[in-house]
């Protein structure tokens, strides 16, 4: 796996109404020329998972379908492959048809860097390195480090079936994620906001699954007034035979959009037999594993949360002479001399 290291981090105290995250170069495109010759070097395609359904009617065509609900005519070919089951000629539709409509999503691969095993293979932003993520007992022996506090913990796994099985009906999964943060019985009252889901599907029909939020660190131990606001973001893909969880985490970067990148770029060889798939001894896990109902899926609500509080325990638990609460995080992290 090469060199891995320790991470160091910058940590900065700063109110949360100032907190505005930059924008990542992988953000989703709506729009995008297919009949560039570099399309696939150039961008990811992703089909949304969750589907509205429209009734051909008398006059319509796939063209004047696809102009009026996705925004372009050309796209009619995109209408009909998602309707292959039913529609054999793209010509021939007729009235009552039930066509589903399926957005298309772009993500630009921009200029990334590359990690592969025999089994599988990912990019990730080329100037990000890679390393271990490490607090106390809390660690992630394969990270992806940006720049500042900007991480993305790997955790690469055979495929099981309770996984599979939880993330089958994602509306339900969704709904029970939201109360288990927000509910009257919610654990995470006060410390989480703007939580939110996504679903998509590969052209190899993968599924890819987000949950994303803004996660309150209350840092008032370290003289601040104001909880420092870092956004979240976790996404899981399931291959045929893997299923690779990314949990992202970062202060003021779209950490969302890399963590969707580099989700939906992650890739099983075509070159390993089936029964020769067991990614599990690649050895990418992420420590501990905290229990929730979501069965296989990565809870990562408290381990970011326990990150944080590990952290700031060391601050808080030194001695020596008084410093300032951003001097306290700078020289946890090594950075003050």
């Amino acid at each position: 796996m090469g060199c891995l290291f320790t991470c160091s981090l910058t940590l900065l105290i700063l109110p949360s109404t100032s907190v505005q995250a930059a924008e990542s170069p992988y953000s989703i495109l709506y729009e995008y020329d297919e009949s560039d010759p570099l399309f696939e070097e150039n961008v990811i395609k992703l089909w949304g998972a969750d589907t509205d359904m429209y009734e051909v009617v008398p006059g319509d065509t796939l063209w004047s379908i696809a102009d009026r609900l996705l925004g372009e005519g050309a796209r009619y070919q995109d209408l009909a492959t998602s309707n292959s089951d039913i529609i054999s000629d793209p010509d021939l539709i007729y009235p009552g048809m039930q066509l589903q409509l399926n957005q298309i999503y772009y993500i630009p691969k921009g200029r990334s860097g590359s990690y592969s095993e025999r089994e599988y293979s990912m990019n990730f932003p080329r100037s990000w390195t890679v390393g271990v993520l490490s607090q106390d007992d809390l660690w992630a022996n394969f990270t992806l480090f940006g720049d500042g506090i900007c991480d993305i913990a790997c955790l690469i796994q055979d495929k099981e079936s309770v996984t599979v099985d939880t993330t089958r009906d994602w509306e339900a999964c969704l709904h029970r994620i939201q109360e288990y943060v927000n509910g009257e019985q919610g654990d995470w009252n006060g410390y989480v906001s703007d939580l939110q889901f996504e679903h998509y599907r590969t052209e190899l029909s993968e599924d890819l699954y987000l949950y994303s939020y803004v996660y309150h660190v209350d840092v008032t131990r370290l003289g601040s007034d104001e909880p420092l606001d870092v956004n979240v973001c976790v996404g899981l893909k399931l291959t045929e035979h893997i299923q690779a969880q990314f949990v992202g985490f970062a202060l003021d970067y779209d950490i969302r959009s890399t963590v969707r990148y580099v989700t939906a770029s992650f890739r099983e060889s075509e070159d390993v037999p089936s029964q020769d798939f067991n990614v599990n001894s690649s050895g990418m896990q992420i420590f501990p594993a905290y229990s929730w109902q979501e069965d296989g899926l990565f809870n990562a609500f408290p381990w970011v949360d326990s990150y944080f509080k590990n952290i700031i325990d060391a601050i808080t638990g030194e001695t020596g002479e008084e410093l300032s609460p951003r001097e306290k995080l700078l020289d946890q992290m090594g950075l003050i001399h």
